[in-house]
């Protein structure tokens, strides 16, 4: 069953926010911000940025650190990301 899943680009203090994931997939990976949807979840609701289980921290970048999942620091480049 598809598990619908949000990811933002959080721009905060000059740079954007990742996250560092605790479980799979990307555990151990800094990660964009982001939540599974629940049923009948609004996208308002679930773009609410805390850290939870799935986090155990956060940091604020302006360029994609060594240890960054691949899909972001493509992202990075494709979108012109951060500087």
């Amino acid at each position: 069953m598809p598990q619908p899943c949000v990811d933002f680009v959080v721009e905060y203090e000059d740079g954007i926010v990742l996250t560092r994931r605790q479980n799979e997939p990307a555990k151990g990976e800094w990660f964009w911000p982001g939540s599974r949807l629940h049923r009948g979840e609004r996208l308002d609701d679930a773009a609410k940025i805390t850290l939870d289980d799935q986090h155990d921290a956060y940091r604020v970048v302006t360029e994609p650190p060594g240890d960054t999942n691949q899909y972001v620091t493509e992202s990075f480049e494709q979108f012109d990301i951060g500087q």
